[in-house]
């Protein structure tokens, strides 16, 4: 989910108004219908630039990761390692 959103981004970052993208967004719901992962997306401006944190989080496995994405029509390679 995280590389779409990625590619998502960087298409629309060659538009001159981004789409509001912040929000909550399950990616994993146990039995009883709880969110056990999923991420959070925040959209903030700056001078015109559009940046993207998006933190997605795994309860089962207790893990966390952030990514900064800056919105600003450059080019850019994204590898999850």
């Amino acid at each position: 989910m995280k590389l779409a959103l990625v590619l998502i981004l960087v298409s629309f970052s060659a538009l001159a108004d981004c789409p509001n993208l912040a929000g909550k967004y399950a990616t994993c719901r146990s039995e009883s219908g709880e969110v056990t992962a999923g991420s959070v997306v925040t959209q903030t401006e700056s001078q015109g630039v559009t940046t993207y944190v998006i933190t997605s989080s795994d309860k089962k496995m207790g893990s966390e990761f952030t990514e900064t994405i800056i919105a600003d029509g450059e080019v850019f390679s994204w590898l999850q390692r």
